[in-house]
């Protein structure tokens, strides 16, 4: 986990991104942790965490154990704030991928020092609407966590590296051309 903390700053300051893909268990969530922490120090002031709805929760609860001291605003009810400003000010804001899409427009107003999305696997379909708003969100740095980062098709890495940094591996079409089996003679 300390090796994995320390790639991922390494990344963050480069302002490059990435993919965090370890095996369920192996501590990503708590790696992640040590990436906000480190943009904090590092003077980051908004931040955006996107996870299914199912662990938005679990992020509150994890980082209220691990991390006491880190404020953070779940996006989350009807009380839930809807100006980008009040959003913007919110420190680091954790939302699930559904209101994510719902609430896009305000969020899409937000310049994010950096965005980290849970179980990215959720993000494997390019054509899929929380795949576009993730991919149009302003950020310096997209971090990618996921168990799984290649479930049935090298094709879904290429999804999720073209979130991070689009167009590094070609578009859709060149990608798929590079993967292809051809048949042999």
């Amino acid at each position: 986990q300390t090796h994995g903390v320390s790639w991922l700053c390494a990344l963050l300051q480069q302002e490059i991104g990435g993919i965090l893909a370890d095996e369920m268990g192996l501590g990503k969530t708590a790696q992640a942790f040590g990436l906000i922490k480190h943009g904090i120090d590092t003077g980051f002031n908004n931040m955006l965490v996107v996870a299914p709805a199912a662990l938005v929760f679990n992020w509150s609860r994890e980082i209220k154990k691990f991390v006491p001291d880190l404020p953070h605003y779940l996006h989350i009810g009807s009380e839930r704030v809807f100006r980008a400003d009040e959003l913007s000010n919110q420190g680091l804001v954790i939302v699930s991928y559904d209101l994510l899409v719902r609430d896009s427009a305000n969020f899409k107003k937000i310049s994010w020092d950096m965005v980290i999305c849970d179980e990215a696997q959720y993000l494997k379909n390019p054509t899929s609407r929380r795949h576009q708003i993730v991919s149009e969100l302003n950020s310096n740095c997209k971090f990618m966590v996921t168990g799984t980062p290649i479930e049935n098709r090298l094709l879904d890495l290429w999804s999720l590296v073209n979130v991070i940094r689009p167009g590094l591996l070609g578009n859709k079409r060149a990608f798929q051309s590079l993967i292809e089996d051809s048949p042999s003679d």
